[in-house]
């Protein structure tokens, strides 16, 4: 299986979320999982070493879209 490391920009998560809840971008992450089929999705909190939450990554096993196509659509959120 190929990886593709996605970097967002800083206001990613409150962008794409319509009443700026940032709880409510993860659940639209974890809603794509689903929709990828997933059997499984994690959402896994990396802190730094002020206990401040650093990064949220969302991990799953669905299916989407191919590797190609996937390089070429997140291409844009990349910083």
């Amino acid at each position: 299986m190929k990886t593709i490391r996605v970097k967002l920009q800083p206001d990613y998560i409150e962008r794409i979320c319509k009443v700026k809840k940032p709880v409510l971008a993860i659940a639209e992450l974890v809603w794509n999982s689903l929709d990828a089929d997933s059997t499984e999705v994690r959402v896994v909190f990396k802190r730094n070493s002020l206990g401040g939450i650093e990064q949220i990554c969302v991990i799953d096993n669905g299916h989407g879209i191919d590797y190609e196509s996937g390089v070429w659509a997140f291409a844009n959120l990349v910083v």
